[in-house]
Order: structure tokens, then C-alpha cells, then sequence
């Protein structure tokens, strides 16, 4: 049982910031820019755009992360956070 277990504290979680990120490249570039877009650009696969726009990621693949992060312009501690 880890530390945070004991003392009642839930363990910390990692979220990703992809949906606000891509909000500020629209709000950068005055257009809209839907998922099918970034999924022709990064070439990641439908599913997986889908789990990062829901925040429902559970495993983070390092060329996923390597694709999105130069697609939105950003660094990893732009798109993940340790909450």
C-alpha cells in the first residue's frame, strides 16, 4: 500500500491539456479546426484523438504525445499535467 493509500489521500493523476491547447491554436490561427484535421496531420488513429479530447487517456504512448505536442506547437509539460 503506497503512502497516499494510507493517509487517505487519492494518489495523483495525469490529465492532458489537449482539447485547451487545441482551442488556443484555433484562437491563434481564427479558425476552427475539427478532430479529423488533426488526425490527417498527426496520423494517429481516430480512437486514440478521441480518448485524448475525452481526457480518457490511460496510457501514454511517447510518439502520441510526440505527434500532438508538434502538431499544437507546445511541450510535454504543456499537454500533461500532474494533478
Amino acid at each position: 500500500m503506497n503512502s497516499d493509500a494510507r493517509d487517505g489521500k487519492m494518489p495523483a493523476q495525469v490529465t492532458n491539456r489537449f482539447r485547451l491547447l487545441l482551442a488556443e491554436k484555433e484562437t491563434r490561427e481564427k479558425r476552427h479546426i475539427p478532430l479529423k484535421e488533426v488526425q490527417r496531420a498527426t496520423g494517429m488513429a481516430w480512437t486514440t484523438l478521441q480518448h485524448w479530447a475525452n481526457n480518457d487517456v490511460t496510457r501514454f504512448d511517447v510518439p502520441v504525445i510526440a505527434a500532438l505536442c508538434e502538431y499544437l506547437e507546445c511541450g510535454v509539460g504543456d499537454l500533461l499535467v500532474l494533478e
